[in-house]
């Protein structure tokens, strides 16, 4: 290993557990800010996770400067206009109520108001659904990406007592495609830092994703997903782009199915397309299988047992939301047009690119009926 496989960057730490809430004061004052704007969104109210935060920094003596609860979007016009309230209450830091909406106008708020050498903390609370690709610490505005190490989130705090409403196919979708990312992810980088986040993301999403479709209210089982999703989009963050994202947003401009569903139908045929080229399975089936299980299977095998342990486990999630799968109807052209556009992208041999697409196809109307 060369000195850049150990190149890594995470500036978010984690608390996780029961009473992670009541951290948030205490953590603040470790930056020495005690007067944050808190945002939020409208459905978070409805479920009283602000008053779960509020009553968990009840005793602290924090002070709330400006609350903002009805983030619908992330649009500028309403990021311009908090910016404003952020200054004049002489606020000093952000806490982010919410999911991905919620988090993107913290980021806009805090570039709006800040010097980008003196931008504030920013602390995230997900009470409403969170994708991996949340971790990124740039943002888009007026067209542009902007790229800062403050736009990702300082601190995240994961509070299992939060009560959410059930997230349905949007959780699903977010987690499946956390879990495709750090899959095909494994395949790349020999990074051993981002490698343990990697496998983290793994073993958290294949355990739990199946306990939390069977009981959608297992608090358990959706604070595990939601810690296996940010750990997918640390490694993410410090990783490039990999074959399932270049077919899946290929597959995405021609059909409204979910890109976590896509990318679900995609990841057996790509995990069998990289093991035949070469790649080494054994982390990635290790990460699933656990190391007693692992140690039991013939080396020669290893290949083949993880394949087949992705596809059953995909199949098994898929049958939880067959209305979405059936949106992916894709016509003989569009996967010559698809594949042909891969593979100029990738340097991937078209015919490579077309089995991964026909077999993959074929996995969804064979299981997905």
């Amino acid at each position: 290993m060369n000195d850049s496989s150990f190149q890594f960057y995470s500036r978010a730490k984690i608390v996780s557990g029961t009473r992670a809430l009541e951290g948030i004061p205490l953590e603040l004052s470790g930056y020495d800010r005690r007067n944050p704007l808190v945002i939020t969104g409208p459905n978070e109210s409805s479920v009283n996770s602000t008053k779960r935060f509020i009553d968990a920094i009840a005793d602290s003596g924090m002070v709330i400067r400006a609350f903002y609860d009805n983030v619908t979007s992330a649009d500028e016009i309403t990021a311009a206009e908090l910016a404003g309230v952020f200054k004049s209450k002489n606020c000093d830091s952000l806490i982010a109520i919410g999911g991905t909406t919620v988090l993107e106008m913290a980021r806009k708020i805090n570039l709006s108001a800040c010097d980008t050498n003196n931008m504030v903390p920013m602390f995230l609370v997900p009470t409403a659904v969170i994708r991996d690709t949340d971790m990124r610490n740039s943002v888009i505005i007026n067209s542009k990406i902007i790229v800062h190490p403050a736009l990702s989130p300082d601190l995240i705090f994961i509070d299992s007592s939060v009560k959410t409403p059930e997230w349905g196919i949007k959780c699903i979708n977010s987690a499946l495609g956390a879990f495709a990312h750090a899959v095909d992810g494994s395949f790349g980088s020999v990074n051993p830092i981002v490698s343990s986040f990697r496998q983290s993301a793994i073993s958290l999403l294949y355990q739990n994703i199946p306990r939390y479709l069977k009981k959608p209210d297992d608090r358990k089982a959706r604070t595990a997903v939601i810690n296996g999703i940010i750990h997918g989009g640390i490694a993410l963050g410090n990783s490039e782009s990999g074959l399932i994202d270049t077919l899946t947003e290929a597959i995405g401009s021609k059909t409204q199915t979910p890109s976590g569903m896509i990318m679900a139908m995609l990841l057996p045929s790509v995990i069998d397309y990289r093991i035949m080229e070469g790649g080494n399975p054994d982390d990635l089936l290790m990460a699933m299988a656990g190391v007693e299980k692992f140690c039991s299977i013939v080396k020669g095998n290893i290949g083949h047992e993880t394949v087949r342990v992705i596809k059953q486990f995909m199949v098994e999630v898929l049958k939880s939301v067959p209305a979405e799968t059936k949106k992916l109807h894709l016509s003989e052209i569009e996967t010559r047009d698809i594949a042909s556009g891969v593979s100029e992208t990738t340097g991937i041999q078209v015919k490579k690119i077309s089995a991964i697409l026909h077999d993959s196809l074929l996995f969804n109307k064979q299981e997905g009926k």
